[in-house]
């Protein structure tokens, strides 16, 4: 019925009504892509780089008033945050033409207006540029040779080589050598490059999720793309962990569509970037060998014929690079460095209760950690069902326990392992899980910079150090842990498993 009674016919209002939810979802959209703008012009890279010489952060760029500061990114949060649950909302009522070119065309607007926002939560892209030029315009090995050696302002660890893999290194190619000689050019085509991936991130998103769920795709894309905690740390950031998830989406996708030989292959392409990956592999080969009978030895064989493929890309992508064990050395000292994780409040604690030197408490908080860790993994993989749900379900709960449990450096960023792969599963744990992992992740930067100017928090240096944990990590563990005590299985209320 209409306002004055008359009714309107059944064809007409299928017609009509996707237009409410089109209009939230676009106004919504373009109200995101405004804050983004405003953090961008508060904090651009066109006003503060190169800066004074050295590298710097919010707290720096929008100045002395920690209190202010605070109210403006926490309120930018939240209002990012009201609108993307908006767009959740709306995203689901869409026909399915009308969706994919708003939930894909937003995204892409994101992408411009974050392009020349200088990182504001950490530097790493500056590190990126870094390496990428110290392979490419200097003709250095950036995995054994300080990072920072050419670069025009002063980097946290520049005078340390790169952690990353290979493979990062050589993907940098394209933002270095189209950049040239300007930094601020390079800066803004790496931001470019990362948003290639984001974007190719969305496009699997959709395709492994209509396999997974049909109809669900348009759902899914609004979960990862619009989720401002992967716009600001992908877009605004530039985090390469993106990268390293893109191959293992495509590793997923090849799995759904029963092409074996390209999942250890894509699988190696993401290790090569950033080596934490690996942890997959497991749930993987599991998949496989919980096919039907039938189908299982053709699995086996794509899996067999594509690791050796990924030996060889491994063994190519390494060799301008390899320098023995010295080419790990960035990250075997990474290894032993703790901060906003479960591993530095239990060193903390080892140090108090057995009175053991800093050395020796970090080696045994980081070894309990990882036994803890290794425990939960065995366990995730041996109730992995079979089935491609049960799949993603594995590679997002081992993302999770990984990053909560065992992680000794942990930083913000890298909970995107788990809100990359979250939105592909269906049903309310899932999505609770997605939407409190990406709030959480919001949250301990400001902490981090501001928790001296906490009253309560000064005179107790554990609460000091466990602030920012406690603020990350326990929402999405909780909604994780009661997903599992109410559902009994691992892939939530995900549905029945669905077939590879």
């Amino acid at each position: 019925m209409t306002p004055g009674g008359k009714t309107v016919p059944a064809e007409k209002q299928t017609r009509l009504v996707p237009w409410r939810p089109t209009a939230v979802l676009a106004a919504s959209g373009l109200a995101s892509a405004g804050v983004y703008l405003l953090l961008t012009v508060r904090m651009s890279l066109q006003r503060f780089f190169p800066g004074p010489g050295i590298s710097i952060d919010f707290q720096r760029m929008l100045g002395p008033n920690w209190r202010a500061n605070t109210l403006f990114l926490y309120g930018s949060f939240a209002v990012l945050l009201a609108l993307w649950l908006a767009a959740i909302a709306a995203v689901r009522r869409l026909p399915r033409r009308t969706a994919r070119l708003l939930v894909f065309g937003m995204p892409v607007l994101f992408i411009a207006v974050l392009a020349s926002m200088y990182p504001p939560l950490a530097v790493d892209f500056f590190l990126y540029l870094s390496d990428g030029r110290l392979l490419w315009i200097y003709g250095a090995n950036p995995m054994t040779s300080p990072v920072g050696a050419h670069f025009p302002v002063a980097l946290s660890f520049g005078n340390q080589p790169s952690p990353y893999g290979p493979l990062w290194h050589l993907l940098l190619a394209p933002p270095v050598l189209f950049g040239g000689d300007s930094y601020l050019r390079s800066l803004i085509l790496l931001k470019l490059w990362m948003g290639g991936f984001y974007l190719a991130c969305a496009a699997l998103t959709w395709a492994i999720a209509r396999r997974l769920a049909p109809g669900r795709e348009s759902l899914a894309v609004v979960l990862l793309a619009w989720n401002p905690f992967v716009v600001i740390r992908v877009l605004g950031n530039g985090h390469n962990d993106v990268v390293m998830m893109f191959f293992v989406l495509l590793a997923l996708w090849a799995a759904l569509h029963d092409r074996w030989r390209l999942v250890p292959i894509a699988l190696a392409a993401s290790v090569l970037i950033k080596y934490v990956s690996l942890l997959l592999a497991p749930a993987f080969l599991v998949c496989a060998l919980r096919r039907p009978a039938k189908e299982r030895g053709r699995a086996v064989a794509g899996l067999a014929t594509g690791t050796s493929v990924a030996l060889l890309l491994t063994v190519t992508a390494f060799a301008p690079f390899w320098q023995g064990l010295a080419t790990f050395n960035a990250l075997r000292q990474q290894a032993n460095m703790l901060i906003t994780s479960t591993p530095l409040l239990l060193d903390y604690q080892l140090r108090q209760w057995l009175s053991l030197d800093s050395a020796t408490a970090t080696a045994l908080a980081t070894r309990i950690t990882t036994i803890v860790f290794l425990s939960v993994g065995l366990v995730l993989f041996v109730r992995q069902r079979p089935g491609a749900t049960a799949l993603v379900a594995t590679a997002a709960g081992v993302m999770l326990a990984y990053t909560l449990i065992a992680v000794g450096w942990f930083r913000p960023w890298y909970l995107l392992w788990v809100v990359l792969l979250t939105p592909l599963l269906s049903g309310r744990w899932w999505l609770l899980l997605t939407v409190t992992a990406s709030a959480a992740g919001l949250l301990p930067d400001v902490i981090e910079q501001y928790r001296a100017h906490i009253g309560w928090l000064r005179p107790h240096d554990f609460w000091l150090l466990a602030a920012p944990v406690a603020v990350t990590f326990l929402p999405p563990l909780l909604v994780w842990l009661l997903g599992l005590w109410r559902t009994r299985r691992l892939e939530l209320d995900a549905g029945e498993p669905a077939s590879v």
